[in-house]
């Protein structure tokens, strides 16, 4: 994890001190030196063409571009540069760090997800879904006459000003909702509004896989297990197995599995984790992948644009 922190620093560190550098470029200003980080120089190298020295030093904590207080080879100092332009120069680290977060929040939203469908959970007595009659478990058909699967679809086909209408569908009949909220809305203010929560379907207690540090596989389970008992507890879910195993690290459990149609009785060692100075039990086990859950989760895929879009939002 320290190492993701290090290279996470400096790809910050860079891309802020380039924003200072490429602008003073731009405007032919005379640069003395372009440094990343703090200490004894690891390297050097000094530019002909420009008579600047680049330098990257071990302490990863900043960096620095420092200009030359003369011109030289036909840039020209930064005192002598119109104030808008120096206002740029100076802009330019804060944009380019503004710039980085952009490209790698596309990058996360170009990658493929998956969210719940869009399917109603736990409605409170009295609240407007309550009294339209749709309860627990009805499914998002349309939002304005637009077919949707997950909540994210409902709230892109929202018309923030006048009516909107949802139709549902619940133990095989389908009914239409009418009704206005907030104009500001997020996914948190249309359950808030319509009085209930969004179901999401439990991860089942089965092995998907195994972390590096688990001892899980070495002990007898194997990728496709079903848990259905810790110590005689029924599990069904991987919320129920962690909240169990939890708390009592580091103990000789029985697991009941059910494996290939087979019910097996196993026992295993915990092991235990930090969670801030509370220790306690591991048993490194992965989710099957959402892929699997199809009938539960929808597949998000955002072209460059839609995910460069995204990103601005």
């Amino acid at each position: 994890h320290w190492l993701i922190f290090l290279f996470s620093l400096l790809l910050i560190i860079v891309f802020h001190e380039c924003g200072h550098f490429f602008a003073a470029r731009f405007f032919q200003v005379s640069i003395d030196k372009f440094v990343i980080g703090f200490g004894k120089p690891l390297l050097r190298w000094k530019s002909t063409k420009h008579a600047t020295e680049y330098i990257l030093a071990p302490i990863v904590l900043g960096g620095y571009v420092q200009f030359s207080e003369k011109d030289v080879l036909h840039h020209v100092r930064f005192e002598t540069l119109a104030r808008w332009k120096k206002i740029l120069v100076l802009l330019a680290g804060p944009l380019a760090n503004i710039f980085l977060a952009l490209i790698l929040m596309t990058i996360v939203f170009k990658m493929d997800v998956y969210e719940p469908i869009a399917i109603v959970g736990n409605v409170k007595e009295h609240a407007f879904l309550h009294q339209q009659g749709i309860g627990q478990g009805a499914r998002v058909l349309q939002c304005n006459d637009a077919p949707v699967l997950s909540w994210s679809d409902v709230i892109a086909h929202w018309h923030h000003q006048g009516n909107n209408i949802l139709i549902f569908r619940l133990n095989g009949h389908e009914k239409t909702v009418h009704l206005i909220v907030p104009s500001s809305l997020t996914q948190e203010d249309l359950f808030q509004s319509l009085g209930f929560s969004p179901y999401i379907h439990p991860l089942p207690a089965i092995v998907g896989g195994f972390t590096q540090d688990s001892s899980a596989q070495a002990q007898g389970l194997k990728i496709g297990d079903e848990l259905l008992e810790i110590n005689r507890q029924e599990v069904h879910s991987l919320q129920d197995v962690s909240v169990i195993l939890k708390s009592i690290p580091d103990e000789l459990v029985q697991l009941k599995i059910k494996r290939q149609g087979q019910l097996i009785q196993l026992s295993f060692w915990l092991g235990h984790q930090r969670e801030g100075h509370k220790r306690v039990g591991f048993i490194g086990i992965k989710a099957i992948p959402f892929s699997k859950l199809g009938s539960w989760y929808v597949k998000k895929h955002y072209t460059w644009l839609d995910a460069t879009v995204q990103s601005f939002k």
